[in-house]
């Protein structure tokens, strides 16, 4: 009965991790929120269920792990790169809440989005020219 609680308990954290990583504020993507859900759902009810009671990890873990990545990728094949690179970190982080790292799973979740949401003002640090670091050395401070 305890399991089925815990069960229970993992499949709600995903659903909720799953839909925060494709959240997008002023934005109806409803679809992609429900999409990346459910990927983190199927990791988290196929980890949870093949895993044994112990910390001792056998060949079942592993081949669920294998099943996710290829229904996520089955999943996600006619997408572009940013829809892809969502699913897949859903698929890990169900993965990892079915391990039970429910808190390492949110803080990689919450890495990803910021890095997701912010990757306009990254690449445009990263890639700025020469001559503007250069000149305003103070701004950056």
């Amino acid at each position: 009965m305890l399991s089925l609680f815990l069960f229970i308990f993992k499949i709600t954290i995903a659903a909720a991790v799953g839909g925060f990583i494709n959240y997008i504020p002023k934005v109806n993507n409803t679809d992609n929120i429900i999409i990346s859900s459910f990927i983190c759902i199927i990791g988290a009810s196929i980890l949870f269920l093949s895993s044994p009671g112990s910390n001792n990890i056998g060949n079942s873990v592993g081949f669920a792990i294998l099943s996710v990545i290829i229904i996520t990728l089955y999943i996600c094949k006619n997408k572009n790169f940013q829809e892809q690179f969502t699913y897949i970190f859903s698929a890990i982080s169900g993965m990892l809440i079915g391990l039970g790292y429910i808190f390492q799973s949110i803080v990689l979740i919450i890495l990803v989005y910021n890095i997701l949401q912010n990757s306009t003002k990254l690449l445009n640090y990263i890639y700025k020219e020469d001559n503007e670091s250069n000149d305003s050395k103070n701004d950056d401070i």
